[in-house]
């Protein structure tokens, strides 16, 4: 019997027909899909410890979330170092922060390439390190499947050493009623304080603060021999040191003479007169500027021959020998300008009954000019004078034989030669 046409060669169907088909070819493998991505997302959160789901979203959604960035995530987690800005001394403080997407975790901490423990807030003591630049540098590992790192560095400087102090005399030795130049350099900036024999010194400095310098000097009277010197420094750190040197003092010899003094001005010599203003004007001169009005060398305030030199130890009217004569007496005619020999400031100008009409000049770090017998003072008390500015003429006023003008310098409230600051540049500069 013949079979139906066209039946041999056709497909058997399948039970169920589209449905099968959409069944078994499409939501079979989106499960499966699904399941895989579900499973990813538990395997994800066991391997980083667990996994947080965000309120309100389905379990499901966040574990994919989680799992999406287990498997995708390339950023490595930022790392922040904080570490003194400034050079240190002693123990610092630093600390680290780190932030990413995911879980992470620091994960090494260097210093100078040597490992430290691993901890966000961290004390090293600089002591324990040689000065000069530090290098730090931080690590933090995410837990995602490519344990992407971040990484920074930072650097700092120590310091914890103290000061290389250098002290050098001009003049080595000084002679009594001579000035002493004090040096002292440093190999780093610092500040400074300094005691010679007993006294303590103001110091001018450079514009590096490596320079230091001071005045000092041992009256006409003083005592031969050495002079302790005791030098304090210390660094913008702290760090500290103190170095002690010895200045040796020499015997000058001084010479004499005898002072005619006419009847009408004996009364002056009188000792209650004369201790009184010198018992003033020490007063003057026991005041010390902490800084340097006047720079490089002095000049001459006339010019003119020395009737009288310094330290002229005097008799007056065939007397006995007194103290040394404090200062230049110049031989200039009367109303011959007095010109200030530095920059400084008038802390004195008026008449005295010795020294006649008086004018001094405030140079700064103890040192003062001064100008005795004027017969007119220009100047006022206050007043800032250049070098060369006219203070006063040349008179004959006081305990005084005739027209000249009394030039006196003294440092630290001792006469010293005033030939030395016209012949040498005190300061950072150096002697010419």
């Amino acid at each position: 019997m013949r079979g139906k046409k066209g039946n041999k060669n056709r497909p058997l169907r399948k039970a169920g027909g589209s449905r099968w088909f959409w069944r078994q070819a499409v939501i079979g493998p989106l499960v499966v899909a699904m399941a895989t991505v579900l499973l990813l997302g538990l395997l994800a959160a066991a391997a980083v410890g667990g996994t947080r789901f965000v309120a309100g979203q389905p379990a499901v959604q966040s574990a994919v979330a989680q799992a999406r960035w287990w498997l995708n995530n390339t950023t490595p987690p930022q790392v922040r170092l904080t570490v003194p800005a400034a050079p240190v001394r002693g123990s610092i403080a630093i600390t680290i922060t780190t932030q990413a997407d995911g879980p992470h975790a620091l994960s090494a901490v260097y210093l100078d390439g040597r490992p430290l423990p691993v901890a966000s807030a961290l004390s090293i003591d600089t002591a324990t390190l040689p000065d000069g630049e530090h290098s730090v540098v931080a690590e933090a590992q995410d837990n995602s499947l490519h344990r992407n790192v971040g990484r920074a560095t930072a650097t700092f400087r120590s310091d914890n050493t103290p000061p290389t102090v250098t002290v050098s005399f001009e003049p080595s030795p000084v002679a009594q009623g001579h000035t002493l130049l004090v040096r002292v350099n440093l190999n780093e900036p610092a500040t400074i304080a300094g005691v010679l024999d007993g006294k303590p010194l103001a110091f001018g400095h450079d514009s590096s603060n490596t320079g230091y310098w001071a005045v000092w000097a041992p009256d006409m009277a003083a005592a031969p021999g050495p002079r302790g010197l005791t030098i304090a420094a210390g660094d913008v750190l702290g760090n500290r040191t103190q170095v002690t040197a010895t200045a040796t003092v020499t015997t000058f010899n001084f010479p004499t003479e005898n002072i005619v003094i006419p009847p009408d001005r004996v009364s002056l010599l009188t000792p209650a007169i004369t201790e009184a203003e010198s018992k003033r004007l020490d007063g003057v001169f026991a005041l010390v500027t902490p800084e340097p009005l006047w720079s490089g060398s002095f000049a001459m305030p006339v010019q003119a021959n020395t009737s009288s030199a310094f330290g002229t130890r005097r008799s007056y009217n065939s007397g006995p020998l007194g103290s040394g004569h404090g200062g230049w007496d110049l031989d200039a005619a009367a109303g011959t300008p007095v010109l200030a020999p530095a920059r400084g400031r008038v802390v004195l100008a008026e008449a005295l009954q010795v020294r006649g009409n008086a004018v001094i000049v405030d140079h700064g770090l103890g040192v003062y000019s001064a100008y005795y017998h004027l017969s007119e003072i220009r100047v006022r008390v206050g007043q800032i004078v250049a070098a060369g500015e006219v203070i006063g003429k040349v008179g004959n006023t006081g305990l005084s034989t005739g027209p000249h003008l009394h030039w006196e310098m003294r440092v630290g409230g001792v006469a010293v030669e005033p030939a030395e600051w016209v012949q040498r540049r005190m300061g950072e500069s150096g002697n010419r």
